[in-house]
């Protein structure tokens, strides 16, 4: 039902997560292997936009989609 992938840049200055919830209810994720503490850039839901994303709290709206500029670390 979701869609979570990292975007990295070559010389490692940049890690980029992408989730999409293709589903009508909300859903929650993890990611064991990834440090993913970061900021969410962009989101579906306005209100999301520029708030911290924890790892350990992830979880997406119904149908909502977020990118997520990683901490260096």
């Amino acid at each position: 039902d979701c869609l979570v992938y990292l975007r990295e840049a070559v010389d490692r200055s940049e890690r980029l997560l992408v989730a999409i919830n293709f589903d009508r209810r909300m859903r929650r994720f993890t990611l064991p292997t990834v440090k993913a503490h970061g900021v969410i850039l962009l989101s579906t839901d306005p209100a999301s936009t520029d708030r911290r994303f924890d790892p350990q709290q992830a979880k997406l709206r119904p149908e909502e989609g977020i990118l997520v500029r990683l901490d260096q670390g």
